[in-house]
């Protein structure tokens, strides 16, 4: 039962996090994104991903508030970190 209740407050904190303070993050463009920029080579990789994101910008496309979206992705990255990180636990744990 205290598995039960860890794993809760340790999803429900960080998603409560996303929720609230996702409104307060920069909108200016992160190191990587201003030093491309700044160099001018940061349209050459434009539209050449390897593999079509399905949150790119850290947004959900069909959802047109961009606070919703933002709150949305981070909610959809932390609940598949934590089943993949689950899994590989469950996987890889010491059998009894």
């Amino acid at each position: 039962m205290k598995i039960k209740i860890k794993i809760i407050f340790g999803l429900l904190v960080p998603i409560i996090l996303i929720v609230f303070l996702s409104q307060f993050a920069s909108k200016s463009p992160d190191g990587l994104n201003k030093v491309a920029a700044d160099k001018g080579f940061s349209m050459k990789s434009e539209g050449k991903g390897v593999i079509k994101s399905p949150l790119p910008g850290y947004a959900i496309p069909v959802v047109k508030n961009d606070i919703i979206s933002n709150s949305l992705s981070g909610v959809i990255g932390v609940l598949l970190v934590f089943c993949v990180a689950f899994g590989l636990g469950y996987i890889f744990r010491k059998k009894k």
